[in-house]
């Protein structure tokens, strides 16, 4: 008995804490996300690597043959390569 009032208590105490992040009905856009890694990778080989640490750390320093086009999405836009997928090389 104690045990399922325990999580009734909790389950209104989580829907309390949501009420605010709920409150707004239209999301808006914009904004600037701000987040910690609170890692450091144990050593910085992207290919050795396998902590999500390195990630954050790595990933400026590598690129990849193709990308995602930010003004065009969900198209692809080439990183490395010269043409896309569906372009003709110049």
């Amino acid at each position: 008995m104690v045990r399922v009032v325990r999580l009734c208590f909790t389950f209104v105490a989580a829907l309390l804490a949501a009420h605010p992040a709920l409150a707004e009905d239209t999301p808006r856009r914009g904004g600037t996300l701000i987040y910690a890694v609170g890692a450091e990778p144990p050593n910085y080989d992207c290919h050795a690597n396998s902590t999500f640490a390195a990630l954050h750390v790595l990933a400026p320093h590598y690129s990849t043959l193709i990308k995602i086009d930010a003004a065009n999405y969900p198209e692809i836009a080439p990183d490395l390569a010269r043409a896309g997928p569906s372009q003709p090389i110049a």
